[in-house]
């Protein structure tokens, strides 16, 4: 069981309560210059543009977890969709984000493991979507290319 402060109870009242939640995961922090920095804003845009189309004329309200939140709201706040930033917990409260995150019905996930099985995990909806970046590290081995893809998640350019 994950405790809730009164600020993520309201959160996830607000997550349970939205017609089409989708949990977007921008990972920063530690993966900024490593291997691991191969999702660019151009992925993001792309995802959101394609799952705002994917579930018209259903308006989507976009949740935004990271760890680099300055980053993500330079980089997200000129597209035209409906961001709720979920600044409520810290890195050492990761466990609560993952779980508010399951909690979406439709989700553009990071190269992240965290996003990856909040994106799994969730069962609130019988058709999600799944937006997922097509690299996940900068090294990849083309047999590698596709191992963390789940059959039926759309797979878009890291850019």
């Amino acid at each position: 069981t994950v405790a809730l402060s009164e600020r993520n109870k309201k959160l996830l009242a607000d997550i349970m309560t939205t017609t089409a939640p989708v949990a977007v995961h921008v990972r920063r922090g530690d993966y900024v210059g490593s291997r691991h920095d191969v999702v660019g804003p151009g992925f993001f845009l792309q995802a959101l543009n394609w799952i705002s189309c994917h579930l018209a004329p259903v308006t989507p309200t976009f949740f935004v977890f990271s760890n680099g939140m300055e980053w993500a709201k330079e980089h997200l706040s000129s597209a035209p969709y409906n961001f709720v930033y979920v600044d409520n917990n810290d890195n050492d409260s990761g466990q609560v984000d993952m779980f508010l995150m399951a909690q979406c019905k439709h989700f553009i996930i990071s190269n992240s493991s965290m996003s990856w099985w909040a994106a799994w995990l969730s069962s609130r909806s019988a058709n999600k979507v799944v937006i997922m970046p097509d690299k996940w590290v900068a090294d990849e081995k083309p047999d590698e290319k596709y191992s963390m893809r789940v059959d039926g998640w759309q797979v878009l350019p890291a850019i």
